[in-house]
């Protein structure tokens, strides 16, 4: 719950930690062989092309988008919905513990 998540934080800031990792599932992704088929299709392609370095985490993004035909810039855009409604209910959980 976003109490529980506001609880380990503090606890984490009381110990000294530096950071603390909320992992939020998307509610409606794609199925994994689906999603792990488009990654290599998509590897290799880039392999292919030689593209490499700072160049590949673009490329990927691309060909993942043209690959599912949209689908998983759509699930991204969920997935950073769903993240800022976490925080913002994270946060308020804070406050209440001020």
């Amino acid at each position: 719950t976003p109490l529980e998540a506001a609880l380990v934080f503090r606890k984490a800031q009381a110990l000294g930690l530096g950071a603390v990792l909320l992992v939020n599932p998307v509610s409606r992704g794609l199925p994994y062989e689906e999603v792990a088929r488009m990654v290599a299709e998509a590897n290799r392609q880039a392999a292919r092309e030689g593209v490499a370095g700072k160049a590949l985490t673009p490329y990927l993004l691309r060909r993942l988008s043209e690959l599912s035909g949209g689908e998983t810039d759509r699930v991204n855009g969920r997935l950073l919905l769903e993240n800022a409604r976490l925080a913002a209910r994270v946060a308020v959980a804070l406050a209440g513990l001020e």
